[in-house]
């Protein structure tokens, strides 16, 4: 009689046992992903935000950026091991005229289905980018140096790389880079300044339109035109 009764516990405390050590493993497991941490974003010098994770315990997670876009990463971390610092991961926010708002939310999954999450905010300025004549001469010479200028505006202040094409007429154009940030804030508006020097254009002056065009790191573009720029062929 003892011994079937002995017998007979045994599998129901197995089974306590291995449900106690189920349920501790999964409460482990939960623990960390509560305390996953998303820091606050930092704007690049390429327009896009980083944003810092840490307390990473999965292998996956999914991130949802808060302007319509959701993105599906993996940290490479081994399964049930904490990776500490993860990766930063990397996002460029659509353009926009008036500042933004977005929140961004990251779920991390474990391989046996334990979540966890955390989000953050993150403030995207307006990209007002503009350009507008500084010093154009009024009397140019074939042959001679003409300095030109032009103000460049961006009321992010982002430190976004700025480039500018500079098409003189007569199938030229110059390329350059307007003077970079990469601090925040940024000069709101910058000068940008070149020379060229103008072929013959006709007798007794002939006339060039000179076009700028100035693209931020996001993509977004400005053109200027000047017409009508008189180059004498003496000094008439």
């Amino acid at each position: 009689m003892y011994p079937k009764k002995g017998f007979a516990r045994l599998p129901v405390l197995i089974a306590i046992v291995l449900g106690l050590i189920i349920v501790g493993y999964g409460a482990y497991v939960v623990m960390h992903k509560n305390n996953i941490t998303l820091g606050q974003g930092v704007v690049q010098v390429d327009g896009s935000y980083q944003f810092p994770l840490s307390n990473i315990n999965s292998n996956n997670f999914v991130v949802n950026w808060g302007d319509g876009q959701t993105q599906k990463l993996n940290t490479m971390c081994p399964a049930l091991q904490m990776c500490g610092l993860a990766p930063w991961i990397n996002h460029v926010f659509p353009v926009v005229t008036t500042s933004e708002t977005y929140t961004v939310s990251v779920v991390a999954t474990d391989s046996i289905g334990a979540t966890g999450s955390a989000s953050v905010t993150v403030t995207v300025p307006a990209q007002m980018l503009t350009i507008t004549p500084g010093a154009i001469p009024t009397s140019i010479v074939v042959g001679v140096p003409a300095t030109f200028s032009w103000k460049i505006s961006n009321s992010s202040q982002t430190p976004l790389p700025l480039s500018a094409t500079i098409d003189w007429g007569a199938y030229v154009e110059q390329n350059v880079a307007v003077g970079q940030c990469t601090v925040a804030p940024c000069p709101v508006t910058q000068t940008l300044t070149r020379a060229h020097t103008f072929s013959y254009l006709g007798s007794p002056a002939g006339y060039a339109t000179v076009m700028i065009t100035v693209t931020d790191g996001h993509g977004v573009s400005r053109t200027l035109v000047t017409n009508d720029v008189r180059v004498a062929n003496t000094g008439n």
